[in-house]
């Protein structure tokens, strides 16, 4: 992924405290997972326009793709999230009009979804199980220890499944996320010690490389390509002077709905202010940023990047979820991940719900 370049771990020319050490030791998953959690799932034989109307009512951007088997067992073929579904749309969009990237096109695909077929198929009524990036299930233990779930998260995963076992049944417990992750270490601030007072820059914590930027004033569906292409969950949007003024993510593409595709046709300064959010300056953070500001900036304001910018607000990097979590050395734990890692597997396992999570 573009977005995620090399970020050294504090471990290479920082030692780590004592107390991060004992911390990631001692600490079990269940200990990250948020205490009030209601689950939104999606029938197996959802359409497109089915899941986006799901997705759209609850305001929410992913959901677990639910099979019922028999009795009260149900498995997860995977999740499917917004940028799932739209990222097969700017495929379809390749296959139509080639490399034709002009607004013209997509002003007249946009206006009238309801009729853009796909080699015959409708659109919107298109099979969830057709999308070719659904993300996988990935399962653990509600008591296994927490860097089992890091090692996971440093590579392509965003959430996991937190299940118990009972005897010979499976519950699960709810669903774990990497903003999850960072909330745990800033309800665990002190435990940083003296890292956590080391700035971001001697750290080499940011990451330059995945800072991209798009004028203000382009086609919102203009800057979703470029996200598209270079595989990004996030834009750094800029006024006339090269200037921050605002931030495009997935996030705020919530409550898109198969009625009102056509709004991605509206600059991106108009977009947000009209569908998203009133355009304000996006969190930042300077070089000189210590490490746990950033950790506790990034938990209490739930976002999952910072941007990194100059004396002149130009954005000069760009700090995300999984930089913080690949930042954390591993290697001490190795066995212990290996140990835990023959006990579960990424398979799919058929599970039961306990009655309070269902909604």
């Amino acid at each position: 992924n573009a977005e995620y370049g090399e970020v050294r771990s504090l471990r290479m020319e920082h030692n780590l405290p004592r107390s991060l050490e004992q911390l990631l030791e001692t600490s079990k998953i269940f200990g990250a997972l948020p205490k009030q959690q209601s689950l939104i799932t999606i029938p197996r034989d959802s359409s497109i326009e089915d899941a986006l109307k799901i997705l759209s009512s609850h305001r929410i951007l992913s959901a677990p793709i639910e099979q019922k088997l028999s009795g009260d067992l149900v498995i997860w073929a995977g999740f499917v999230d917004l940028w799932t579904i739209l990222q097969h749309l700017l495929f379809c969009y390749t296959v139509i009009v080639k490399d034709d990237t002009t607004l013209e096109p997509w002003a007249k695909i946009l206006k009238d979804m309801g009729q853009l077929k796909i080699n015959g198929q409708a659109f919107f009524q298109t099979p969830v199980l057709a999308l070719e990036k659904i993300s996988p299930v990935f399962s653990v233990r509600y008591d296994a220890p927490l860097p089992i779930l890091l090692d996971k998260f440093r590579d392509e995963h965003r959430r996991a499944v937190v299940i118990e076992k009972r005897d010979e049944d499976v519950f699960v417990r709810g669903i774990v996320s990497q903003s999850d992750i960072i909330t745990f270490l800033a309800s665990h601030i002190n435990a940083l010690g003296t890292i956590g007072r080391v700035s971001i820059s001697d750290l080499g914590l940011y990451n330059p490389k995945g800072c991209e930027g798009v004028s203000c004033d382009v086609p919102t569906i203009d800057a979703l390509i470029e996200m598209y292409k270079y595989r990004l969950s996030g834009l750094a949007v800029l006024d006339n002077n090269g200037e921050l003024l605002a931030s495009l993510s997935i996030s705020d593409l919530r409550g898109l709905s198969p009625e009102n595709f056509s709004s991605l046709l509206l600059p991106v300064r108009e977009f947000l202010n009209k569908y998203a959010k009133p355009i304000i300056p996006p969190l930042t953070v300077t070089p000189s940023t210590t490490f746990e500001t950033v950790i506790l900036k990034l938990a209490y304001t739930k976002v999952h990047r910072l941007w990194v910018v100059d004396y002149k607000n130009r954005p000069i990097g760009i700090i995300t979820l999984t930089d913080v979590i690949r930042s954390l050395e591993l290697d001490p734990y190795e066995s212990l991940i290996h140990q835990w890692k023959e006990l579960d597997s990424d398979h799919p396992k058929p599970f039961k719900y306990p009655q309070q999570l269902v909604k």
